[in-house]
């Protein structure tokens, strides 16, 4: 059975997706609590600054920032640009997200058996996925050795005193493997779509100079030089805040989404899927039938 948040189902699904949403909202997500961005944020702006209009690729800045928002919130600390164990796990994320968005991922999609024979982005992916996990289970190892604080500062802390509050409940699905898979969840899903988002946001305004222009004024009329944006500043900058919506509308951030299973048989536009079968929407959102995803991918 999978675990986690992202693709597991039934009791585990209910149980980590309704423990998760609830620590994000205390830990500040959401609400103008949020200074973990406003530091990253400070610091990538930093960079193009001491660029000084120099050519300069903002691909690694830009994951850097909005990775480091996810670490603060999992694991309770960023990490600066001259660590050199971030610089893999962004490599090892880019590379399960590149495989999840590649042709190879149908390949093995349809001949899940192919992945155990036959080397390749499958393998390389499976690598990447165990790299991230082992990362995980470290700064688990880290915290437990810590100690449970009294006031949880991470998703971490909240989870091993969840673990800690729920050992004796038999029904519980709270222990160390979904809390390994629940943060590959969060910090996958939350840092790469963003990231994505904002490079195709940084082309948009390198190709419509006018849109740019007119963002850069409603920001110089609304807000103090002196100050970061925070996010209820989204009502006094309606057309900044429309742009940001046409982004995400138009941009292409990932090739499939993530897997469903339906609960009884299922006919949508034409589509039919049967109980228990598991199903892939495409770039378009129409779900198709397959097979399960290959382990450890």
């Amino acid at each position: 059975m999978a675990e986690g948040i992202l693709v597991s189902n039934g009791l585990i699904w209910k149980q980590q997706r309704y423990f998760g949403i609830g620590t994000l909202r205390k830990l500040g997500m959401g609400n103008k609590g949020m200074h973990g961005i406003q530091t990253e944020a400070h610091y990538l702006v930093e960079f193009f600054r001491d660029k000084n209009r120099r050519a300069a690729d903002p691909s690694f800045p830009i994951v850097h920032a909005v990775s480091n928002v996810i670490c603060a919130v999992v694991f309770g600390h960023r990490f600066s640009l001259e660590d050199k164990t971030f610089p893999q796990l962004i490599e090892a994320c880019d590379c399960i997200v590149a495989f999840g968005n590649s042709y190879f991922y149908y390949m093995y999609e349809i001949f899940p058996w192919a992945s155990e024979y036959l080397p390749g982005p499958a393998r390389k992916a499976a690598y990447s996925s165990d790299f991230v996990h082992s990362f995980i289970r470290q700064e688990i190892k880290s915290h437990r050795e810590r100690g449970i604080r009294d006031e949880p500062q991470d998703f971490i802390d909240f989870y091993l005193d969840q673990i800690e509050k729920t050992k004796n409940i038999t029904s519980s699905t709270f222990e160390e493997d979904n809390m390994v898979q629940s943060g590959f969840d969060l910090f996958l899903g939350g840092s790469e779509t963003t990231a994505t988002t904002l490079r195709w946001a940084l082309l948009f305004m390198v190709v419509y100079p006018d849109i740019q222009e007119k963002i850069q004024k409603e920001l110089d009329a609304v807000l103090s030089p002196s100050l970061l944006i925070c996010y209820e500043d989204w009502r006094k900058l309606p057309y900044t805040n429309a742009v940001i919506h046409e982004i995400t509308r138009f941009s292409s951030i990932i090739l499939i989404t993530l897997p469903r299973e339906a609960v009884k048989d299922t006919t949508v536009l034409g589509y039919f899927q049967s109980s228990g079968q598991m199903g892939v929407g495409d770039s378009t959102g129409r779900q198709r039938s397959s097979p399960p995803i290959p382990s450890g991918l």
